[in-house]
């Protein structure tokens, strides 16, 4: 529901805690307005649970659940083009014969499904996350991608984009 429209309600049963809480303008409806049908597909629970976590902690900890969230994806992350190639290898009838090319082409497809996690983690961004939409949201927050940050100890963080990025 939050993708669709970010104020819709929300039935969340957790004991009560004493938790900061990240206050953020949030986009009403990303993509217009709610669809009159929807197309699920599993999602997977701990990653629901760390979204939730995520929407309702500090910022500090939002990131650390963000990021996990993309970290766990990575983990997980399997090229539909590599799995496909694996697919048909292994529906092959003659697979039992174990010919020295299948066990060659195995390997190839293995090792390219075993990417270091850096890697991984990109591939999730660049397949699952709409850039349409990161833009609407980072255009919602302007003002904190335009300025820099300062931290105490006196490091500088720049702007993340310029101010006319939008114009």
């Amino acid at each position: 529901m939050k993708y669709y429209d970010r104020n819709s309600p929300e039935i969340i049963i957790r004991p009560v805690t004493e938790t900061e809480l990240h206050e953020a303008k949030e986009l009403r409806l990303l993509e217009g307005s709610f669809p009159t049908d929807i197309s699920v597909s599993r999602i997977d629970d701990f990653i629901l649970q760390l979204l939730e976590s995520g929407r309702h902690a500090s910022a500090r900890f939002a990131f650390i659940y963000y990021y996990q969230i993309l970290e766990y994806a990575g983990f997980h992350y399997v090229d539909q083009d590599a799995k496909n190639q694996l697919r048909r290898i292994l529906r092959d009838p003659t697979i039992v014969n174990c010919s020295d090319d299948k066990i060659e082409e195995l390997f190839s497809v293995m090792t390219t499904i075993n990417n270091n996690d850096d890697a991984r983690m990109k591939q999730v961004v660049e397949q699952y996350c709409n850039p349409h939409v990161l833009w609407r949201e980072i255009e919602n927050d302007k003002e904190f991608f335009t300025s820099s940050v300062n931290f105490k100890g006196g490091f500088s963080l720049p702007a993340l984009i310029s101010n006319d990025t939008f114009k």
